[in-house]
């Protein structure tokens, strides 16, 4: 994808995430926003009012998630580039942690 190389960054969450190693390959990118998409699950899942908690909400979430997870495994670049999109990530060459 990059001669350079580039950081999956995502500046949305508290704490912001990125991708420690530069991304070279569309498999180190799949892999990057794996791992993000399982951190996103977790954060989303655990953010929810108490009432919100209903077995229904539960199942339409998981699947959901089931689903984005399959794009993200087995889709095309652009399945991995809308949901770069649909979450608000950058691409970045700088790591985040050296941005002031």
């Amino acid at each position: 994808l990059s001669e350079k190389g580039f950081y999956v960054e995502d500046g949305m969450h508290l704490g912001m995430r990125s991708s420690e190693r530069k991304i070279h390959t569309d498999e180190q990118l799949r892999t990057a926003l794996l791992e993000h998409a399982d951190l996103d699950y977790k954060d989303r899942y655990y953010d929810w009012d108490p009432e919100d908690y209903t077995q229904e909400n539960i199942q339409n979430f998981n699947n959901e998630w089931e689903k984005t997870m399959t794009n993200l495994r087995e889709g095309t670049i652009d399945d991995l580039i809308k949901y770069i999109k649909d979450r608000y990530i950058n691409l970045t060459v700088v790591h985040p942690d050296e941005l002031t």
